[in-house]
């Protein structure tokens, strides 16, 4: 399986791509800038394959700190 990183995954459109893709078996890493508030994305994360990391895509500080998140423990949280 594959392994896919979706930027706005608490809302819309970001979130039913973790849905539709994590049905199919694949990793993926629901990014978003506040994931603990969104209710329905926590209950994706439920799933092993469904990693919820906190990432605003316009701060550099946010993006340094998302490329190290890989070499984490599983089911880490970043903030």
């Amino acid at each position: 399986m594959s392994i896919y990183v979706i930027t706005g995954a608490s809302r819309g459109i970001g979130l039913e791509f973790v849905r539709q893709i994590s049905s199919k078996g694949n990793t993926v890493f629901a990014c978003a800038r506040n994931p603990d508030q969104s209710e329905e994305l926590r209950q994706l994360t439920d799933n092993k394959s469904v990693y919820s990391v906190k990432l605003d895509v316009t701060c550099d500080r946010s993006l340094k700190l998302f490329k190290k998140f890989p070499s984490m423990p599983r089911k880490a949280s970043m903030s």
